[in-house]
């Protein structure tokens, strides 16, 4: 738009050069013809203005810049941080979410043979029958790892009651080097790597935010899911109310 609109300032400044230059033949003209040369003198300035102005606006706008290229560049972390929402299960849950084969997120969690850090074995199936805490967290995400040791105090107080559950969407040395410095995580961790972002979508974190967290009733179904970092009292109140049997 703006080469247009200086290209027709140009044709109007040459028609008036032109016009201007012409000699006069002695014949009888009308006076339209000869003021164009002054209509062009005064059009210029305002098509030149019409030209410049989108470029200035562009340039004013804030956050407006040339794209920026990726090319050898890599995201700092594979998904991004919740912002803390809660959802109950009823109002968010997948119409074809076990569908035909019945199968609980319990179910589909025991399929997916997810390794446990640290060498240690779950039986995941046979968590059935009571509340089941599942904890989506990566190291790089402040609000997961402030979390972590406020879920296991909260796992040490439950016992048998609960279980709660960490999956991890990040790589088993990152792992090693936090449960080094955060001693005291003692629950289960399993290592999901970007299989964890699949996962949390799955059972209802739209945005796949971090952290995420749903609980199970002890029918193994989603009962309530969080995004962001939690309230663990409220957390708690939740699990010794007795409403998830």
């Amino acid at each position: 738009m703006n080469h247009s609109l200086l290209s027709v300032s140009a044709r109007f400044f040459a028609t008036e050069h032109a016009t201007s230059g012409q000699p006069h033949t002695g014949h009888a003209h009308r006076v339209e013809p000869a003021a164009r040369p002054m209509q062009a003198r005064r059009l210029l300035p305002t098509l030149m203005l019409a030209a410049l102005l989108p470029l200035s606006a562009q340039a004013a706008q804030p956050g407006v810049s040339a794209p920026a290229t990726t090319q050898g560049t890599a995201p700092s972390a594979p998904v991004q941080l919740a912002q803390a929402t809660t959802t109950p299960a009823t109002a968010q849950k997948p119409a074809t979410q076990a569908a035909a084969t019945d199968q609980t997120p319990l179910d589909t969690l025991a399929g997916l043979n997810l390794p446990v850090f640290g060498g240690k074995t779950l039986d995941i199936k046979a968590l059935k029958g009571k509340p089941v805490v599942i904890n989506f967290w990566a190291t790089w995400c402040p609000p997961c790892i402030r979390e972590m040791p406020d879920l296991a105090n909260l796992a040490r107080e439950l016992g048998d009651d609960a279980t709660i559950i960490g999956i991890a969407a990040d790589s088993g040395p990152h792992v090693q080097k936090f449960t080094e410095k955060t001693p005291g995580i003692d629950f289960p961790l399993l290592m999901a790597g970007y299989k964890a972002l699949n996962l949390s979508k799955q059972w209802g974190n739209e945005k796949g935010g971090l952290p995420f967290t749903v609980v199970l009733d002890a029918q193994g179904q989603i009962h309530w899911r969080h995004s962001g970092a939690l309230d663990i009292e409220a957390l708690r109140s939740m699990l010794k109310s007795g409403d998830l049997h």
